[in-house]
């Protein structure tokens, strides 16, 4: 797919409010903010508007109504309204802010019934069943791609590496933490197994999986000191910091007694990302077992090594203590390389700015030439800004659940 970074005209592209169930759809703001963050369950959005709508249009713009956001005709998201603010002065007249989130924020608002039991032998997926069918989920999917390219507006090569089918994951006997939320609930026991939960952008579904950091770039980003009209950066900044970056992280489990000297589950991991001498670690706990670690990153020099000793009481076996460690090495690493950029409009080419997509990054001011991984992507548009859409990227492989 040939990544475009041609000048066109940001102003053309529109983000769209559609109430399915008043057969409305609202396209002309004052102001708007809309934000996809791979981290945060549920997608948030605020849009302004001013007071010439009809009654109609007031009366469907209530809390609770179904919205589908659409960004040039692809979907984004589908959600609820979760506030509408209608206010009046003298010198700007009646305006109206309509806020709220994807479907997934009614999971996130709610807690999960303590009477809950995941017996042993349940699969992942009975997990996903039990706990998101009561909120309209009713598809579960082990893979983004599909989802992906809706979000770009179908533009996207299509990869070919799935997940591990949700039924292969087979649980121990679980329950919920007292004042647990629902989202809260099963995000931690996907996270024991390296996934995280996220909506499709129809609604209707929600997508267990990995990041996807192999797939080929979907943009280009360029800011080349001749590049002229085929920079299409506008601000930005590349942070590198060696802050909190541990050399390496040993951990034990609850499965194995606990105490590291004594435990009998313990692993260890070395940081990719700081460049230490580790060897007196390593020799001094020759049975720990070290995960291997293959990111192509290239590594800050430490004149110490700095190691961190960790344990986990929710690690019952191997597989879900190495899980928790690099969770938590993936919490630090992926603050040693930071992009934030600004760019005019929602899509680069025809393609909408989306999350869990590579991008080639090509910057000479920030000294940033690599490819990058699409953590958060914020559109908003004032008539001070005009249409502009914010990009915090992050190295492929540096985040890990």
């Amino acid at each position: 797919m040939p990544l475009n970074v041609e000048s066109r005209n940001p102003e053309l592209d529109t983000i769209v409010l559609e109430l399915p169930e008043a057969g409305i759809v609202l396209r002309t703001w004052e102001s708007y903010t809309f934000e996809s963050d791979y981290l945060t369950p549920a997608d948030a959005f605020h849009f302004q508007i001013g007071d010439d709508l009809t009654d109609q249009e007031l009366d469907a713009l209530s809390v609770g109504a179904t919205v589908t956001l659409k960004v040039n005709d692809a979907i984004q998201a589908t959600g609820f309204i979760d506030e509408v603010d209608i206010w009046n002065d003298r010198d700007g007249g009646t305006k109206i802010s309509i806020s709220g989130r994807d479907r997934l924020g009614y999971a996130v608002d709610s807690g999960i019934d303590p009477t809950t039991q995941i017996k042993a032998g349940w699969t992942l997926g009975d997990v996903m069943v039990s706990v998101f069918v009561p909120f309209g989920f009713e598809k579960f999917f082990d893979d983004n791609e599909d989802n992906r390219n809706v979000l770009r507006g179908n533009r996207g090569t299509k990869t070919t590496k799935k997940g591990k089918p949700l039924k292969s994951f087979v649980l121990h006997q679980l329950k919920p933490y007292p004042n647990e939320g629902a989202f809260q609930f099963a995000a931690r026991i996907a996270q024991r197994h390296g996934l995280w939960i996220r909506p499709t952008a129809i609604g209707d579904g929600l997508i267990v999986a990995k990041p996807n950091f192999d797939q080929p770039p979907s943009y280009r980003l360029q800011r080349k000191r001749q590049g002229g009209s085929r920079n299409n950066i506008l601000t930005g900044n590349v942070t590198r910091s060696g802050t909190d970056q541990p050399s390496v992280i040993l951990a034990s489990g609850f499965g194995g007694g606990g105490e590291f000297p004594r435990s009998t589950l313990r692993a260890a991991i070395v940081n990719p990302s700081v460049e230490a001498n580790v060897g007196a670690v390593i020799d001094k706990w020759p049975k720990v077992p070290f995960i291997q670690t293959d990111f192509p990153i290239v590594r800050f020099k430490s004149p110490r090594a700095r190691p961190v000793y960790l344990y986990d009481d929710e690690s019952k076996t191997q597989e879900q203590l190495e899980n928790y460690l690099r969770r938590e090495l993936s919490l630090r690493m992926r603050k040693a390389l930071v992009a934030e950029y600004a760019v005019a409009g929602h899509t680069s080419g025809d393609a909408v700015w989306t999350v869990d997509t590579i991008v080639d990054v090509d910057d000479d001011i920030g000294r940033l030439h690599e490819p990058m991984w699409i953590l958060k992507r914020s559109f908003y548009r004032s008539r001070g800004s005009g249409t502009m859409t914010h990009l915090s990227l992050i190295r492929p492989g540096s985040l890990i659940f």
